[in-house]
């Protein structure tokens, strides 16, 4: 029978690391040595932390389970490495020599859970108001005299906005977010149009609250034919959602 081997670390909560081996690990007892469930036998580090504080494992089945550490991870740019080594199979026999240790990045955002995190992710900086407000780029104070966050379809139009503003590439943790269109800089109406719609509405539809869209290029007169705003119409669960992004005018 082929040794046990540690296949892979992956990070679930903000102090939970989740294991997974080819076959069970020794679990019987945290009073026996090369046990899982003693906090002792495996390690986890990071470039900041000599060793974590191992409070528990809990298995999720036979060969996958989860730590749960004291201090909470460091973020998605820091790796954290699991060591196996004094682990033993089930039967009592040692780990495969070459598959003791596993890493994985941590997490974007270390306060959240990673259904809070996918909303968290979709609006960065919530509070600041932009395109549409009486004051354009303020950030916006509420009766309690805190930062006042966006909601409903105000928030949907900001987000969508940002989407078609920001550069393909722009956010490290999100690869396929962004269109890149510049407002100072109205891109030609060249190419393939249906194309650039599909393009805009993928985007728009990435959004949880978005169950259709319609794109229109509104073109000027001048002989590059550029695009002087992008105006969709945005079905949600509620009704429909206009939102117009005029773009600079050539000359």
């Amino acid at each position: 029978m082929a040794a046990m081997r540690l296949l892979s670390a992956t990070m679930t909560a903000a102090n939970r690391l989740r294991a997974t081996f080819s076959t069970a690990p020794l679990a019987v007892s945290p009073l026996n040595a090369g046990d899982i469930l003693d906090p002792e036998t495996c390690a986890i580090s990071s470039p900041k932390r000599a060793a974590y504080t191992i409070l528990a494992t809990e298995a999720l089945s036979a060969t996958v389970w989860e730590f749960v550490v004291l201090e909470p991870f460091e973020d998605f740019r820091a790796a954290h490495t699991l060591d196996a080594s004094d682990l033993l199979d089930s039967t009592g026999a040692a780990i495969d020599a070459g598959y003791k240790t596993a890493s994985c990045l941590g997490l974007t955002d270390n306060s959240a859970t990673p259904q809070q995190r996918s909303v968290r992710l979709r609006d960065v900086s919530n509070p600041q108001t932009y395109l549409g407000s009486p004051t354009p780029s303020t950030l916006q104070v509420s009766s309690s005299g805190d930062y006042a966050e966006d909601s409903g379809d105000t928030l949907l139009r900001k987000l969508v906005i940002r989407r078609l503003l920001t550069r393909p590439g722009g956010f490290f943790h999100l690869p396929d977010y962004g269109l890149g269109f510049d407002l100072k800089k109205p891109p030609p109406l060249a190419g393939d149009v249906a194309k650039l719609k599909a393009r805009i509405a993928a985007q728009v539809m990435l959004e949880p609250e978005a169950k259709g869209v319609t794109v229109n290029l509104i073109v000027g007169n001048g002989p590059s034919a550029d695009i002087t705003e992008i105006s969709l119409d945005i079905k949600t669960a509620s009704g429909s959602i206009p939102v117009s992004l005029p773009l600079a005018q050539p000359g």
